[in-house]
């Protein structure tokens, strides 16, 4: 299988809304804005926009969502249910393979909207046909691992089996981890070692 023709047009991020059931009543933060001192194990939502633009019948490509240090899929990178920095993981109170409406606040591209897949699981195997002049959302609960960096910016990207999208007009969605503790060693006066 070969990369798919398809833009990741747009990201946006939120959070792990206790309250919420439906995975698109959430406080979603501002569209393609950076998501800054993330803490490492608490979940939060990354939703990636999508668009096939060319009706070049690149539908039925499985997806997956991938880190990179890097603003761009080239290069090294991770799939995240593999990755030792961050995760996949279970959101609150929604339902895995949830149907994503189109938000309201969002910019849309030309095109036809398709309900997009909420994913909470480490199957990253969800498919969605987009093979003809359809944009949709993927939406993901992931959170840093403890081994994560800290005040390091990761990039979000999507991705099928065997590679990335071909386009991504509006870069990697970047979340950044929070800056780690810093530790003070006392200046002791005259310590008495036993």
């Amino acid at each position: 299988m070969t990369a798919p023709d398809l833009d990741q047009f747009g990201w946006i991020f939120g959070n792990n809304d206790a309250s919420s059931t439906d995975c698109n009543d959430l406080t979603w933060g501002s569209e393609n804005s950076k998501r800054s001192g993330q803490s490492k194990e608490e979940t939060f939502m990354v939703r990636i926009r999508v668009v096939e633009g060319n009706a070049n019948g690149t539908g039925n490509d499985y997806w997956q969502l991938f880190v990179n240090e890097a603003d761009n899929a080239a290069g090294a990178s991770q799939v995240l249910t593999n990755s030792s920095d961050i995760i996949i993981t279970d959101g609150a109170n929604l339902t895995h393979g949830e149907p994503t409406a189109d938000l309201a606040a969002l910019t849309d591209p030309t095109g036809t909207w398709q309900n997009g897949e909420y994913t909470e699981s480490s199957d990253d195997s969800e498919k969605l046909d987009l093979d003809q002049a359809y944009y949709t959302d993927f939406q993901f609960a992931v959170q840093f691992t403890a081994g994560a960096k800290d005040g390091t910016t990761y990039y979000l990207f999507l991705r099928n089996s065997d590679a990335a999208l071909t386009s991504h007009s509006a870069g990697g969605a970047q979340v950044e981890t929070a800056a780690g503790s810093t530790m003070h060693i006392c200046d002791c006066i005259n310590p008495i070692f036993k």
